[in-house]
Formats: C-alpha cells, sequence, structure tokens
C-alpha cells in the first residue's frame, strides 16, 4: 500500500472510529464480541481502500463495510453470542431525580436499542449518526420510504421500553 493511501486509512479510522464502534456494538452488544467486529472492520477497510470508486462519500462507504462485517461475524458467531434481549432490564427508579439523570436515560436507551432486531438496531444506530434517510438507505439496502416507516415504527417502541424501563 503506499504511503498516500496508508495515510489516509489512519485519517479515515480517525475520523470514524466511534461510528464504526457504535455499528458493530449495534450489531453485537456483547463488548467483547464488538471489539473483534471493530478489529475486522478495520481489517477489512484496509483491504478494500483501494477499491472505492467515489460513487458515494467514504462514510458511506465505511458503515456498508462496518455492516457487512458486523453481518458476517454475527453469522459465524451465531452460537455464542448472548440474546441481551432475554436479559431482564436494569431495574428502573421511577423517581424526579432518575427522570433527569442522563447517564441512567443513556443506560435504559442503549438496553431498550440493544432488545430490538437486528436491522433496526443498525437503522437506529445509523440514524444516531446523523445520517439521512437516504444515507441510511444506502448502507441497509433498504428504500428510503422502507427506513422511515421502520423509524416511525421503532420510536415507540423505544419510548415505551425506556418510560416503563422494561
Amino acid at each position: 500500500m503506499s504511503a498516500a493511501n496508508e495515510k489516509l486509512f489512519y485519517e479515515l479510522v480517525d475520523k470514524y472510529k466511534a461510528s464504526i464502534w457504535r455499528v458493530c456494538h449495534a450489531y453485537l452488544p456483547d463488548r467483547s464480541f464488538a471489539e473483534d467486529v471493530y478489529q475486522d472492520v478495520l481489517m477489512e477497510l484496509w483491504k478494500n481502500l483501494g477499491k472505492f470508486r467515489g460513487e458515494s462519500g467514504w462514510h458511506t462507504y465505511i458503515y456498508r463495510i462496518a455492516v457487512n462485517t458486523a453481518i458476517s461475524h454475527g453469522r459465524r458467531e451465531k452460537r455464542r453470542v448472548v440474546d441481551f434481549r432475554e436479559q431482564p432490564a436494569e431495574t428502573a427508579d421511577t423517581s424526579a431525580t432518575d427522570t433527569h439523570d442522563t447517564e441512567q436515560l443513556h443506560r435504559r436507551l442503549h438496553t431498550c436499542i440493544a432488545r430490538l432486531p437486528e436491522q433496526d438496531r443498525l437503522v437506529v444506530s445509523l440514524l444516531l449518526e446523523d445520517l439521512s434517510y437516504a444515507e441510511i438507505a444506502d448502507v441497509t439496502g433498504l428504500s428510503v420510504s422502507n427506513v422511515g416507516v421502520r423509524i416511525n415504527r421503532i420510536k415507540p417502541k423505544l419510548h415505551a421500553c425506556i418510560t416503563s424501563g422494561n
């Protein structure tokens, strides 16, 4: 790999590492599995850097690599992955002080997202990355209207899960 491509690789990793991590974690909520997928995504990015044709932006290209790698890894590791949707949720304290506790709210949101089906977890994670519906459609292979429908169906589910604490 040329020095210019190596420099580009490190710049892309630096810019998108948090986003790559969130996609990996959306597919595999277990931290150790997500870390494995994260490393695999970086290797795939390294191997495929020269294949970028410029038909989309770098962020879309990297998300596609991350999603495809996570899906492949998830299929290989299906037997070993813990199903977080079946784990009991953290006990919700409905006191007024907890309502404003941002950290607890983030934990609840993360727990609720982990319980969603795989495709919905991906859509939510990309939405939280501020991707447009068109970009989410491009990454996931869904139509733009399907992305909108999924998001509109997911929002009440997450709201109900967060407010109930389950």
